[in-house]
């Protein structure tokens, strides 16, 4: 007896005859519930810019944070479903404290974004120690900051895998992006960068 779609969409670990996993699909078509989130990196910084969707007047539009500071040096903005961007975003925060807390040290934009999609990625584990996930997160991050490399965006999806950005939007409806290879499991680079200019993130809703 062949399994139906409704079947194989059951374990977030079940994979269709096409090697599709329709709990990340149905992960990434999350993604475009939410509001349209952009960030640009240039050689001088990193600039993020998310919409703000007001869907009724009762709605106070200075409560409604689509960007949101991890560290002094990162920042984030994500689109999707934002009970689990809050929940990412906790734990980017978790590491950047324990970073700082054990080496003395400010945590990259990069070792943040792989922290994370640690996190992210957990659906895939096995439940013998109690910290697989349910259910892919259902959202798409940007995180955005300066380190001793210079500006960094990194852009997240539910699967897991993050890529370096120059340019990258997060939208309903399209997405453009110029990358370089990154993913869950990529070693970073050893390339010498410039040292950075002592600037941030800008942040901009509306």
């Amino acid at each position: 007896m062949f399994l139906t779609r409704s079947e194989y969409d059951r374990g977030v670990n079940t994979f269709s005859p096409e090697g599709r996993l329709f709990q990340v699909e149905y992960a990434i078509e999350a993604i475009k519930l939410g509001s349209t989130v952009i960030g640009i990196s240039t050689s001088e910084g990193v600039v993020l810019a998310a919409e703000r969707r007001i869907t009724s007047p009762l709605m106070e539009p200075t409560t409604i944070e689509k960007i949101v500071e991890v560290d002094k040096h990162i920042g984030c903005a994500g689109s999707g479903l934002m009970a689990d961007s809050r929940t990412m975003i906790d734990r980017a925060r978790a590491e950047c404290q324990n970073h700082w807390f054990i080496y003395n040290e400010k945590m990259t934009v990069e070792s943040v974004a792989q922290a994370v999609s640690n996190l992210a990625i957990q659906f895939g584990d096995s439940d013998d120690d109690g910290s697989a996930m349910s259910r892919p997160f259902g959202v798409a991050i940007l995180f955005a900051g300066i380190d001793e490399k210079g500006p960094q965006l990194f852009h997240m999806d539910p699967s897991g895998t993050f890529i370096l950005e120059s340019f990258e939007t997060s939208s309903p409806r399209r997405s453009r992006r110029r990358s370089s290879s990154r993913s869950s499991r990529s070693r970073p680079g050893s390339a010498s960068s410039p040292t950075p200019p002592p600037s941030t993130f800008l942040q901009a809703s509306y």
